[in-house]
């Protein structure tokens, strides 16, 4: 990766600080985040909603907890469902979170 010019290092600085503006609390940053994956063509996920049938290759989604937590993800091209017998079920987080979400097994990757 190559460095940034300070014209870009700038123009990351204003869009930290225009996102910093735009969220003064975990409800508005969630907000402002689904407004962008909405924008970036994701699809909203129902957390307690079965998503069988719902993820499909090269998908991408999201769904909220509690309008204070987000969790994104884009699923690869070589996603298979399993059948429900099958399935595991759950995602892979940090921060503590708990994997009881009724998500399919999918590649994860890093959306924002």
């Amino acid at each position: 990766m190559s460095p940034l010019s300070k014209a870009q290092m700038q123009r990351q600085a204003e869009q930290l600080v225009d996102f910093v503006n735009k969220g003064p609390s975990p409800f508005h940053v969630v907000d402002v985040c689904r407004n962008w994956l909405r924008g970036a063509q994701f699809t909203e996920l129902k957390e307690k909603q079965s998503w069988s049938g719902a993820i499909k290759p090269n998908g991408r989604y999201f769904f909220t907890r509690n309008g204070s937590s987000i969790v994104a993800f884009a699923v690869g091209g070589k996603f298979v469902s399993a059948p429900p017998a099958v399935r595991g079920e759950g995602l892979p987080s940090s921060h503590g979170w708990p994997a009881t979400a009724p998500a399919n097994r999918c590649q994860l990757r890093h959306v924002l």
